[in-house]
């Protein structure tokens, strides 16, 4: 597993820009209080991976990043969905009713 752990500037830089992370569940409509964890995620990955001389804005890349952990958060979930075993039927399962059964 790699080290998470962010520098003090990294540190520094994610604190400033914290109001990013209601301005982008605000943007996108999303409930900020149930997706907190995963918007304040993403901005310490773009903390990290920010690099000025790129000449990108870090909001620029922590809307990226927070979009992205969005998406795989959903992807994820649908991903996850089961549907119970009792609940999927064959093309080749006959299936009668009772009122068939009876006018015969």
């Amino acid at each position: 597993m790699e080290d998470f752990a962010l520098t003090h500037e990294q540190q520094e830089l994610a604190s400033k820009n914290h109001n990013l992370i209601y301005r982008f569940a605000q943007a996108k409509e999303i409930n900020v209080e149930e997706f907190y964890d995963v918007l304040a995620i993403a901005l310490c990955k773009a903390a990290k991976a920010y690099d000025q001389s790129r000449g990108l804005r870090f909001s620029t890349l922590a809307f990226r990043c927070m979009r992205n952990e969005y998406n795989m958060y959903w992807r994820h979930e649908l991903n996850n969905q089961h549907i119970p075993p009792g609940s999927i039927v064959s093309y080749n399962t006959l299936i009668s009713n009772k009122s068939d059964e009876n006018s015969q």
